[in-house]
């Protein structure tokens, strides 16, 4: 089953320092996950936006997990330094 409210809802790709998550869900869980699967950061939102700092992590491809309601839509990310 896929996630109702998430289309383009991840802004920008590539990114540089942060990215931003705007959905229609009133909250979620996310994860972002590099390659080898070791979990970079994780995090909770009350609300449909949010921003994450990502300059802490290396340039390369992570995914992106947004949890909700036992449902999890992944999107890869093209991090820029």
């Amino acid at each position: 089953h896929k996630i109702r409210g998430l289309r383009r809802f991840l802004t920008p790709n590539p990114s540089f320092n942060e990215i931003t998550i705007q959905t229609q869900l009133p909250h979620f869980q996310y994860h972002i996950v590099d390659i080898l699967g070791i979990e970079c950061v994780r995090g909770y939102s009350n609300r449909g936006q949010i921003q994450i700092n990502t300059s802490h992590l290396s340039s390369g491809i992570y995914n992106l997990v947004i949890e909700y309601q036992h449902k999890i839509k992944s999107k890869r990310i093209h991090k820029l330094e």
